[in-house]
């Protein structure tokens, strides 16, 4: 926690569409499906809400993805 009181969070997160963006030939469907075959990159729930780690994206990408 900061010292004014407000929570920070040590990764920036993005949506599956962001990803999708930042991935030429992926689709949500691809990054969905790896999700459930346990491949692709890290994810994180919130709820029912999955998110990426941009930092951990990118260690995904640099480890030949």
């Amino acid at each position: 926690m900061a010292n004014n009181g407000e929570l920070r969070l040590q990764h920036e997160f993005l949506s599956p569409a962001q990803v999708c963006e930042l991935l030429p030939g992926i689709n949500p469907h691809t990054l969905a499906m790896w999700r459930y075959r346990g491949r692709g990159p890290k994810f994180h729930k919130m709820g029912r809400v999955v998110l990426y780690a941009l930092d951990e994206l990118n260690e995904w990408i640099e480890n030949g993805a």
